[in-house]
This record gives C-alpha cells, structure tokens and sequence, in this order.
C-alpha cells in the first residue's frame, strides 16, 4: 500500500508539471513540497505514507480540482 501511495503522489507531481494549469512558482512550491515529505523517511514508515497520501490529494485538488481540466 505505502508503495502504491509514493507512486501515486510521483506521477501526480509529473501530471501537476505537464498537464496542469498552474503557475511556474506554484509548480515549484508544489514540488518542494513533494521533497519535504521525503524526510517522514527518517521518522516513520506510517508518517512517510501519510504524509504522501497527503501530497497526492494535494496534488490531485490543483491539478484536477474543482476547475476541472
């Protein structure tokens, strides 16, 4: 599942770059975001997944949200 979760927040973060409508500074805030999740990895595995689980909603809300695509 934890596996399934990270993968899912990637390719969400490379449909946020290439298919979303968003601003260049949104984009880049967006990804560091997605790269500060990664420190949940020295923590706690559950942290780790939550934290992406998370990321991947994030992600999915901009670039798929309620404007719709």
């Amino acid at each position: 599942m934890g596996f399934v979760v990270m993968v899912l927040a990637f390719v969400l973060l490379g449909a946020c770059w290439f298919v979303g409508d968003l601003e260049f500074r949104t984009k880049v805030i967006l990804t560091a975001f997605y790269l500060a999740t990664w420190v949940f990895v020295f923590i706690d595995g559950w942290a780790l997944m939550g934290a992406q689980a998370l990321m991947a909603f994030i992600l999915w809300w901009a670039t798929f949200g309620p404007r719709g695509r």
